[in-house]
């Protein structure tokens, strides 16, 4: 960051010098604009200040309200991506034991037929986490046969007998071990079970996004498993429900038929401020909290209305600074046109003309306006691009990003053409 920042300082103030030793190289070209060249070297060496913080700023600008901009454009992907089933809850030995009967006749009533269902078995163990620095047991990991693994990702999934595997949705999200076995410890009894590392399969999010089961999962043989439970004197086993519906849109209904079913078998009333079904889900607090159900049109409804309120201060933030910028970038050049007088009087003298006076001003001060839009531009573009390399929709999100940075870029040619208006006007006069 820190090279970042000096970096930068050093290229604004440096462009000019760089900009006129190029220029040198062609003689010809370099007396026939040593005019124009000799003033954008003063106004770069006068404004850098400006110009270095003026592109720092539009770099963050370009990065939080870019970002937000990209992602309100993707939201709907994001959520199809983080939230592949319509509703999902999960049953534990004590908490949301619905009754199948009642399943049933809550989910026949639904305005959409059911179109899969999936039951999937797991347990909650502890992982031994190796990194650089430290070892240490990471507790609340998502276990699963190979059997269940398969059902989840629709595609046959082999364990060996002694190996653990890593399903995960991204490569990034792999949980960090030796690369030669894999502990894991019963969060009941403290024993802990070593297996043979068995590499990592990216299935993409097999289950919906929450905060009780982990979306990286660790695979075991189905024989490994079972023997895990069974030398477990208590039960360390839950279970995940997962639905999908023909159309999404219409499952508000019996989502809120199947949330109410729920609380009634969970004995929670109106009065416990439990399980608000218009927030989003817990990831901490106590265990009914998190086992709150989900639903994907909930999760979109609630993103959305985040997501845009977010988007909206940005870009208010965000406008006001851009026009701001332009703002301070008039003041201050106008503010200089008596000095500018002093200069371009004495050009006259010489022999330069009008038109060529209105040419050496819009040289110098385009690039004094755009500077900034194009280096914070660039800036903030790379940023983003290095934390969202491993974004589900790359590309796409870059190229949303581009029509903030055309904004600011018009907004400061717009300021450009109004200061070099009252610019000209005032160096014109009495000359």
């Amino acid at each position: 960051m820190a090279a970042t920042l000096v970096g930068l300082y050093m290229c604004i103030s440096y462009f000019s010098s760089a900009l006129l030793f190029m220029a040198q190289k062609n003689k010809s070209s370099y007396f026939k604009n040593i005019i124009n060249l000799k003033e954008v070297q003063y106004r770069f060496v006068s404004f850098k200040n400006i110009l270095y913080i003026l592109s720092l700023c539009t770099a963050m600008c370009i990065y939080f309200i870019g970002g937000s901009y990209a992602n309100k454009i993707l939201f709907s992907r994001n959520i199809d991506f983080e939230f592949p089933y319509d509703i999902m809850y999960i049953e534990t030995d004590k908490i949301n034991n619905l009754e199948q009967s009642k399943f049933y006749e809550i989910v026949n009533k639904s305005e959409t037929p059911l179109i899969d269902k999936k039951d999937a078995n797991f347990m909650l163990m502890d992982l031994n986490i190796i990194n650089e620095k430290e070892s240490f047991w990471s507790s609340g990991i998502t276990v699963v046969s190979e059997v269940e693994a398969s059902k989840l990702a629709n595609k046959y999934i082999n364990v060996e007998k002694g190996y653990a595997l890593q399903c995960t949705y991204k490569k990034s999200s792999e949980y960090y071990t030796d690369k030669k076995h894999i502990k894991l410890k019963n969060r009941k009894n403290g024993e802990i079970y070593t297996f043979n590392y068995g590499g990592i399969n990216i299935t993409g999010f097999l289950f919906n996004r929450n905060g009780y089961i982990t979306n990286t999962l660790i695979v075991l043989d189905e024989e490994d498993f079972n023997n895990i439970l069974t030398k477990s004197n208590i039960n360390i086993m839950g279970k995940v429900h997962l639905l999908k519906f023909k159309e999404t849109e219409k499952t508000n209904k019996v989502y809120v038929e199947l949330f109410k079913e729920l609380k009634k078998v969970n004995k929670i009333s109106d009065e416990d401020n439990v399980w608000d079904i218009n927030k989003k889900f817990k990831v901490k607090g106590k265990e009914i909290d998190i086992l709150k159900p989900i639903s994907k049109l909930r999760q979109y409804e609630i993103g959305k209305a985040e997501s845009g309120f977010y988007l909206f201060s940005m870009l208010f933030i965000g406008a006001i600074f851009f026009i701001s910028s332009g703002a301070v970038l008039y003041f201050k050049i106008l503010s200089e046109s008596g000095y500018a007088k002093i200069r371009y009087k004495k050009l006259f003298k010489i022999g330069i003309t009008e038109k060529e006076m209105k040419n050496i001003i819009s040289k110098e001060l385009i690039y004094i306006f755009i500077s900034p839009a194009v280096i914070g531009g660039i800036l903030g573009f790379v940023y983003i691009a290095i934390h969202s390399i491993e974004y589900k929709d790359y590309t796409r999100l870059l190229i949303n990003i581009l029509p903030i940075i055309a904004a600011y870029l018009i907004i400061h040619t717009i300021f450009y053409y109004i200061t070099r208006k009252k610019y000209i006007e005032r160096i014109v006069k009495d000359q």
